[in-house]
């Protein structure tokens, strides 16, 4: 169960929004934001207008600090939304809720994400909006494709070290990944003994 209450402090602006919205879901209610800047952090109910009091104050402790805390927090009293959808259950928000079970499941699907989150959060998503989350996810854990295939040079470097004699090179066209190509010494040993073979490569 999510809990907020003042003076509670957060590592950073980003783990108090992150906070501030998981509460939200959780209390099936949605909220505005009054300011959001370096050193504040203000928000209300959406249904304030129809009498909610609902407040939350957050400030930076000091100039040279990253740290946020909850200066004021009023107490919640509407009905919050009347449906399962909540406009709080964005793909970030959903990122966080299922990365634990897709960092044992890889192949947790976006349907069965739908279904686990009516279930156990009470909260109805899109199919589109389980994709894009599983997208964050996967980043989060795994780093993006982008960052993987630059990384593909150094990785056929300690492979060749850790296997002397293997072949390990990557071919990239007009600075962008074309091929790899990857053959370990035990398995051309495997070959060694084989005879000859004149062929052509075809383009």
């Amino acid at each position: 169960m999510i809990r907020l209450y003042v003076n509670q402090q957060f590592e950073s602006n980003h783990q108090l929004k992150s906070a501030v919205k998981a509460y939200a879901v959780s209390e099936h209610f949605e909220f505005k934001t009054v300011k959001s800047d370096s050193t504040r952090y203000t928000v209300i109910c959406k249904n304030e207008a129809q009498g909610c009091p609902w407040r939350l104050h957050a400030s930076r402790l000091e100039d040279n600090s990253a740290i946020f805390q909850i200066k004021t927090l009023s107490t919640h009293n509407c009905t919050g939304t009347m449906t399962l959808r909540n406009r709080e259950a964005n793909p970030a928000w959903i990122a966080s809720k299922i990365s634990g079970k897709l960092k044992d499941e890889p192949s947790y699907s976006p349907k069965e994400m739908v279904a686990d989150l009516v279930r156990e959060a009470g909260v109805k998503v899109s199919y589109q909006s389980a994709w894009r989350g599983k997208e964050i996810a996967m980043k989060e854990l795994h780093g993006s494709f982008e960052e993987g295939y630059r990384l593909l040079p150094k990785y056929c470097e300690k492979l060749k070290e850790a296997n002397p004699g293997s072949i390990a090179f990557v071919d990239s066209v007009n600075g962008r990944f074309s091929r790899l190509f990857i053959a370990l010494r035990a398995s051309l040993e495997g070959f060694f003994h084989c005879r000859p073979v004149i062929g052509k490569i075809i383009e």
